[in-house]
């Protein structure tokens, strides 16, 4: 707990360019919705949700909405994870005596964060939904909506440090992007290239095994990797 206190002091003088970002994008984005009156009585917040957080086939415009989403979440998280002062680093190993425990806190730092994304972006939404009186607002899809976007952009959050350790952040960038890319534009994507559009999968808990798996298998290459690199 001591280490993640830490961690958001650290942050502080960014908070409010996080918070921003996180609550303007969903904002801008539920806003095109408005416009085209998409969002109306008529419909219940279940099909809101699936709407908004579901397959482009759906709705033409969802491929903005998460290119901007994702995009917004990979330009935050290069915040959160951003390298602080090089002796900062060196001390917080001698506190530690591991890097293991230095690395895994980031990497909670960076679940958090992901968490937090995500509620800005349904609350905004929930906001909306509330605004246009649609039906049913706190349907149990919501919360599947959120498992959905938390795990597979936490997926993605890994991957990008893993590839960022392993050669540089530039490469990290430039895939973590293009399969969100992918991921939009696929018809029928697979995994992990779905972003929380449950509405294309067939088993969500075989798909939720799947995830954490490889989140815990990349965490593990993070550790590993970490042991050997050079922090002088």
């Amino acid at each position: 707990m001591n280490d993640i206190k830490l961690e958001y002091r650290l942050l502080q003088k960014d908070l409010v360019k996080v918070v921003l970002v996180s609550m303007i994008l969903p904002v801008l984005n539920m806003i095109i919705y408005s416009k085209n009156e998409t969002l109306s009585s008529h419909i219940s917040s279940a099909d809101a949700v699936i709407l908004l957080f579901g397959s482009v086939k759906h709705f033409i415009m969802n491929w903005i909405y998460w290119i901007v989403f994702c995009v917004g979440y990979i330009f935050l998280l290069q915040v959160i994870w951003k390298p602080h002062i090089h002796m900062f680093h060196i001390n917080q190993l001698l506190r530690h005596k591991s890097t293991s425990r230095f690395w895994m806190t980031k990497l909670l730092s960076g679940f958090l964060f992901t968490c937090f994304y995500v509620c800005c972006a349904l609350f905004v939404a929930l906001m909306f939904c509330w605004f246009f009186k649609t039906a049913n607002i706190l349907d149990p899809i919501w919360l599947l909506a959120f498992v959905c976007l938390v795990i597979n952009l936490y997926f993605h959050s890994v991957l990008w440090l893993l590839l960022k350790i392993y050669s540089m952040v530039e490469v990290a960038n430039v895939v973590i992007l293009a399969l969100f890319y992918a991921g939009v534009q696929l018809a029928n994507p697979f995994l992990p290239l779905y972003y929380g559009m449950f509405s294309h999968l067939q088993s969500l808990t075989f798909t939720f095994m799947i995830e954490c798996l490889l989140i815990m298998f990349m965490g593990l290459l993070i550790l590993r990797k970490a042991k050997k690199m050079d922090y002088h």
